[in-house]
């Protein structure tokens, strides 16, 4: 999971380098960076193949999958509370 976000992190970075008018976003692109469906299925195929030392690989992937959807949602909702704030002092 630290790799996800060390990952994500220098892609954001790289990003906001790149693209100027982005770095307003980095905390809602920081936030996205659940996995999914993929991911699922992939970490059942060495079970299925019946390789031993692998039977653990579902439950790290779950975990992994509903952390980093459960850390979206906390990012979104405070990128979003803090625009709504940004969209009030404006007017």
């Amino acid at each position: 999971m630290l790799i996800i976000i060390i990952m994500r992190f220098m892609s954001v970075v790289t990003i906001g380098s790149i693209f100027h008018e982005k770095k307003g976003d980095r905390f809602v692109m920081m936030s996205m960076l659940p996995r999914g469906l993929a991911s699922a299925v992939l970490a059942t195929m060495p079970v299925a193949s019946n390789i031993k030392g692998t039977e653990t690989f579902v439950e790290y992937t779950f975990a992994v999958i509903v952390l980093t959807n459960i850390l979206m949602t906390i990012g979104v909702y405070f990128s979003e509370k803090r625009d709504n704030r940004r969209l009030v002092l404006a007017e």
